[in-house]
């Protein structure tokens, strides 16, 4: 008896380590997986933290290690998106939203960061097949506003291209300037009339703040100074007979060219015989389409687009680094690229000065990224309200605010 109560000891302690045997790599791999996605949750969440308080080198790294841990996580792959896309990195912004929309086309903020990467890489087809799929997928999108708009901009461009007898492709150019595009008709002010005098009336409407008047006397000073005076300003307070009249308003209809009514800035010159005799600036006190305050430094990145267009730069660039490119972004600093200053000077000297500089491009424009909240369940998403100054949309930047539900 003692024998087989022992026998049956042992053959039940032997089936319970083959029973362990067997289950022990699932229960490790199970805790793996727990580990793993405990890991990517985590990564994901500091990302979005880093995206809120606009630290974006450090979202793109959290982020990074997310997707290289799981290459299958919709949220970092979107969000890495919109870390790109704020750190000027447009291509590969545009490749994470297409993995994004790979692995979930339900996901709208990837559409929105598609449409606006490919405006910025002047991809302006992709953008609007893309902006078009959207439609068909999300008539009733919490981004559908956003998306049509940024359509329309990019179907103005383009007529506005194919009327001057630009080029309609989305070719981009790696010349040193870009005159060809902005000045087909030769148009601009005569040498013997600088410095062109500059009279700006007093502000005095809605959401007028008083340092918009010194952000736009540097727009004009940078123009200036950057040109090495090839354009020349001088300030003059007298309207009569003034070159370039400023005037602020805060009635969009006054700036409004089209049916997006984003816009925020307009120039509008008059020529005689040849050359510019007089040019109108008009700036909205705020953002056309979501009716928030501008910034100091939007204005002045307003001012230097229109300030562009009044010393004969009446198209566009080709490039997102470029200020007269016709789509941009508020949150980053105002500055003239080495094109812009060489187009400049090409037209009033016939040579070019600057040559390429990190410094004068670096975080020149980004495109309207959409930012996801952390790897939790249904992410929520918020989409964000663009509006244009001049023919140059901008998008406003920084931390998500209240998350909007997928409709």
């Amino acid at each position: 008896m003692k024998w087989a109560a022992a026998h049956g000891v042992r053959t039940l302690v032997m089936r319970v380590l083959l029973l362990m045997i067997f289950i022990a790599p699932f229960l490790v791999a199970a805790q793996a997986n727990e580990s793993r996605d405990q890991m990517v949750s985590e990564y994901c969440s500091r990302g979005y933290q880093f995206l809120k308080s606009k630290q974006y080198e450090r979202a793109a790294e959290n982020l990074e290690k997310a997707v290289s841990i799981d290459p299958n996580c919709v949220n970092a792959h979107s969000n890495l998106a919109s870390a790109y896309g704020r750190l000027n990195r447009v291509e590969e912004a545009m490749q994470e939203s297409e993995i994004t929309l790979k692995l979930d086309p339900a996901n709208q903020p990837a559409y929105v960061n598609y449409v606006g990467a490919a405006l910025l890489l002047n991809r302006t087809s992709d953008a609007l097949a893309m902006g078009e799929r959207y439609l068909r997928k999300f008539p009733h999108g919490a981004s559908r506003e956003l998306i049509t708009s940024e359509m329309a901009v990019a179907k103005r461009e383009l007529g506005r291209r194919e009327r001057r007898g630009e080029t309609t492709s989305d070719q981009t150019t790696t010349a040193d300037n870009y005159l060809n595009l902005v000045n087909t008709d030769g148009l601009r002010w005569s040498s013997a009339k600088m410095p062109l005098t500059v009279f700006i009336h007093p502000g005095q409407c809605r959401d007028y703040q008083p340092a918009f008047e010194q952000a736009l006397i540097e727009a004009f000073t940078m123009w200036d100074q950057e040109t090495r005076g090839a354009v020349k300003f001088t300030r003059t307070f007298n309207p009569n007979g003034a070159d370039i009249v400023c005037n602020w308003t805060d009635d969009p209809n006054v700036i409004i060219s089209d049916a997006t009514g984003n816009e925020g800035g307009r120039c509008t010159p008059t020529a005689s015989h040849g050359a510019y005799i007089h040019a109108d600036l008009a700036f909205l006190t705020y953002r056309g389409a979501d009716k928030q305050k501008h910034t100091p430094a939007g204005i002045k990145a307003i001012a230097l687009h229109e300030i562009g267009h009044a010393i004969g730069l009446a198209g566009h660039s080709d490039h997102h680094k470029d200020i007269m490119y016709f789509v941009g972004h508020e949150g980053v600093r105002p500055i003239l690229s080495y094109r812009d200053v060489n187009t400049a000077t090409l037209l009033y000297t016939g040579k070019t000065i600057a040559a390429p500089n990190v410094n004068t491009q670096t975080d020149r424009a980004q495109a309207p990224y959409s930012v996801q909240q952390p790897y939790q369940g249904q992410p929520p998403y918020q989409g964000q309200q663009p509006y244009y100054p001049g023919q140059q949309p901008y998008y406003p930047p920084g931390a998500p605010q209240n998350p909007i539900q997928h409709q």
